[in-house]
């Protein structure tokens, strides 16, 4: 096995899709497709299993993932080492996501930094999905450069810039009654069966906020973690929920209605430690996204 075998399995097995994955590498389906392949083929065993459009890992590729992960965090550490010593022109930037950012808003931002010079050709992207709090753990004890995630309160020596609107929206399966409409009221869909993100998920409080605006209480029935999962579960009409208006949920046979009442803006921020060094690279890359944020909010 060979280190872009590592690092196209860890990307794959966090966003569970080979296309998404191949765009984020920058390589064709087919060449991750064999690479996966051939990596399985070496350890005697299947890393992931189809499921839908989806893939998911096995038992035994979640065991694998731990190591790899941690291999590669190892190597990442000792390159932005050498990066800082040398003075190199090349870099590398650890970016850190959350699972709620729209699927095509990283992608956009990286084809339109790579198209905008020929210089940005020297760096190299390190792609980390993670819920909120552990993007904040990894900026502050810097195996993060960089976060793009919901702003998190009396956070110590990180900063939080906001880069881009992100609506929280209502989404049910084709087959509810729900899904003849074009906007909702909250107060008219709380006696609905309604999945929740669980309390660890920051969108869970602005969910609760807009129901104690409206003056009412949802009828949550289970509570998840990913946006995975609930998507799923909205699909085979398990329930309604609120999400964050994102194209992954056109991978299901969902319908997204906006809210009408009550009026909520939600922003997807820019995270950064104040004090740990940045390369030339990473300042870069953060001072690119600021200037594309300002389009955003002109």
């Amino acid at each position: 096995m060979n280190l872009n075998q590592l690092k196209y399995f860890s990307v794959l097995a966090k966003v569970q899709h080979y296309t998404k994955a191949a765009n984020i590498l920058s390589i064709s389906q087919p060449s991750l497709s064999n690479s996966i392949s051939s990596l399985e083929e070496e350890l005697g065993t299947e890393l992931f299993e189809k499921k839908g459009r989806n893939i998911f890992l096995t038992k035994y590729g979640r065991v694998f993932l731990k190591y790899v992960d941690s291999a590669l965090d190892t190597l990442k550490l000792g390159e932005k080492e050498i990066y800082k010593i040398t003075g190199s022109s090349k870099g590398l930037v650890d970016l850190a996501y959350t699972n709620d950012i729209d699927s095509t808003f990283l992608p956009n931002i990286i084809e339109k930094f790579y198209n905008s010079s020929n210089e940005k050709s020297q760096i190299s992207f390190s792609f980390n999905q993670e819920d909120n709090l552990a993007i904040i753990d990894g900026l502050q004890d810097g195996r993060y450069d960089l976060g793009l995630c919901s702003h998190v309160i009396k956070t110590k020596d990180i900063e939080f810039l906001p880069i881009k609107r992100q609506n929280l929206s209502v989404v049910v399966s084709d087959l509810h009654e729900l899904s003849n409409y074009e906007s909702v009221d909250l107060r008219d869909i709380s006696s609905y069966a309604m999945i929740s993100f669980n309390p660890n998920n920051l969108i869970y409080k602005s969910i609760t906020d807009m129901f104690v605006e409206v003056s009412t209480t949802p009828n949550v029935i289970c509570e998840v973690k990913d946006i995975a999962t609930l998507a799923s579960l909205v699909n085979i009409n398990y329930g309604i929920s609120i999400v964050p208006e994102t194209q992954y949920l056109n991978n299901f046979n969902v319908k997204v209605i906006p809210i009408n009442n009550p009026f909520h803006e939600r922003f997807i921020y820019l995270a950064f430690s104040k004090e740990k060094f940045q390369s030339p690279m990473v300042r870069l890359f953060k001072n690119f996204i600021l200037e594309q944020s300002k389009i955003e909010f002109l």
